[in-house]
């Protein structure tokens, strides 16, 4: 069950559109942008995309501890069932969905016959969300990215993995009762993770080697190609889960403060934090336009979890002009849509890729701009329809159906 008595955080749901739209680009631009001359801003549109999902992890640490630390936190089997309904009902509906579009529709089945059995053999890993749990090959296919579309849904594979740490996660964060414990458990958690992470990134030929003294086999013919240190720092859950640590140890400060009034010396240095915090996050997307490789190396040393805190730690608090943007009904109804935004992005930017390289002209890369704008329009369209006919009526179908008794179920989060 979410706890009672929480306040909306709007400028949060702001920034879950902020994530997809990251995710979105870097899956549109290289698409459309087929230019003879090659992808403009290539790496840089690539880095949206650890942007877009360092950002959902944490946020939805913040966004769980902050609404189910109560019920969860007493380990009561009404509030741990009450939890896994809530997080199931909402997430698994459109996953379901997605995966079957891209089994029936697909042409899996019906232009490779020789890969049906190694189908087959995927989809128990798929329908079970537990893809992106382990590291292997199902043919020449990742066990993460067996089919097409679905390729998405190695995230929300990792996000149920994440659900099944945070009780104890909670127990630990809600060990700091009072606010000076919360700050200095939250500051450690980001600091920690930053380092690690850092660690992790830097190492990824020791990463490969340590796997293969274990047994580990990687297989150069596997479409796309994902080395073991490539699935374990970005796909796999393990090292997700300092992320979606650090958001949880992020709202437990947040709760601690919730009735202390921020001044308006606070404010002002939150703003300024909060500009900062900006600066390093472009700074890290375009730290290869810069030509300095030894400016690149410091930012991407440094990584996005300690900006990315701080931005969802002001978007929480403090009334800024950014804040009060992200606050605002259109943005918050494409956060709202953000998790249909994600999962079905897809299948719009393929339909409408061009087929074939042009010349750099201004004509043609005015029609290419043009056709960037419309696609995400589209996507933005087709994101609100679906989360509004498809994602709610789901949920509230599948949460009805989970819950032994009504009074349980209407104490549940309506998002």
């Amino acid at each position: 069950m979410k706890d009672n008595m929480r306040d909306a955080l709007p400028a949060l749901t702001g920034l879950r559109f902020v994530a997809a739209a990251a995710i979105v680009l870097d899956h549109l631009w290289p698409v459309i942008f087929k230019l003879s001359s090659g992808v403009p801003l290539a790496d840089a549109f690539h880095q949206l995309s650890f942007l877009g999902m360092s950002l959902f992890f944490v946020l939805s640490g913040f966004i769980i501890h902050y609404n189910y630390a109560g019920s969860v936190g007493s380990l009561s089997m009404r509030g741990l069932y009450g939890f896994a309904v809530a997080r199931f009902s909402r997430l698994y509906p459109l996953f379901l969905a997605l995966v079957t579009y891209d089994v029936v529709c697909g042409n899996f089945f019906l232009f490779q016959p020789n890969e049906q059995m190694n189908f087959i053999n995927a989809l128990p890993y798929t329908l079970t969300a537990t893809q992106s749990w382990f590291y292997g090959f199902i043919g020449n296919h990742p066990i993460a990215f067996p089919f097409h579309f679905a390729h998405v849904t190695w995230s929300i594979s990792t996000e149920f993995f994440l659900y099944l740490t945070y009780p104890f996660l909670c127990v630990l964060v809600l060990r700091a009762r009072d606010e000076w414990r919360a700050i200095v458990t939250a500051l450690g958690t980001v600091l920690a993770g930053a380092v690690i992470l850092s660690l992790l990134k830097s190492h990824t030929v020791m990463i490969d080697r340590v796997a293969a003294w274990f047994g580990v086999v990687e297989n150069p013919a596997a479409d796309p190609g994902t080395q073991f240190s490539d699935w374990f720092n970005y796909i796999a859950p393990y090292s997700r889960v300092l992320e979606f640590a650090a958001g949880c140890a992020l709202a437990q400060v947040h709760r601690r403060l919730a009735g202390i009034a921020s001044s308006t010396r606070e404010q002002r240095i939150a703003g300024v934090v909060f500009g900062l915090a900006v600066l390093d996050i472009a700074a890290f997307v375009l730290r290869g336009e810069f030509g300095s490789p030894i400016f690149a190396a410091a930012v991407g040393g440094v990584g996005l979890l300690p900006a990315i805190c701080v931005l969802i730690f002001c978007c929480a608090r403090y009334e800024l002009p950014a804040v009060t943007a992200l606050s605002g009904v259109r943005i918050v109804a494409l956060g709202e849509a953000s998790y249909s935004m994600y999962l079905l992005h897809l299948i719009v930017i393929e339909k409408s890729a061009p087929t074939s390289l042009v010349d750099p002209t201004l004509v043609n890369i005015g029609i290419l701009l043009g056709r960037t704008a419309v696609i995400l329009c589209a996507i933005g369209v087709l994101s609100l329809g679906v989360h509004r006919c498809f994602e709610v009526p789901a949920k509230n179908w599948l949460r009805d159906k989970l819950m032994p008794s009504p009074k349980l179920a209407a104490a549940m989060p309506v998002s």
